[in-house]
C-alpha cells in the first residue's frame, strides 16, 4: 500500500501547532520538532 502525501501547516503562538487539514488532525508540541513528532502519531493513529 503507498502511504499518503499530507501537508501539514505549523503555526507558533504560545507552543507550535501542526494541523493537518486533509484529515482534520491537530497536535502540539514546545518545539517544531516536538509538534512534528506529534502530529507524525496522530496521522499515524488515524490511519491504523
Amino acid at each position: 500500500m503507498r502511504e499518503p502525501t499530507l501537508t501539514v501547516y505549523i503555526h507558533k503562538g504560545e507552543k507550535y501547532v501542526a494541523e493537518c487539514l486533509e484529515i482534520d488532525a491537530v497536535s502540539q508540541g514546545d518545539t517544531v520538532d516536538e509538534a512534528i513528532k506529534n502530529i507524525k502519531e496522530a496521522v499515524s493513529l488515524y490511519f491504523d
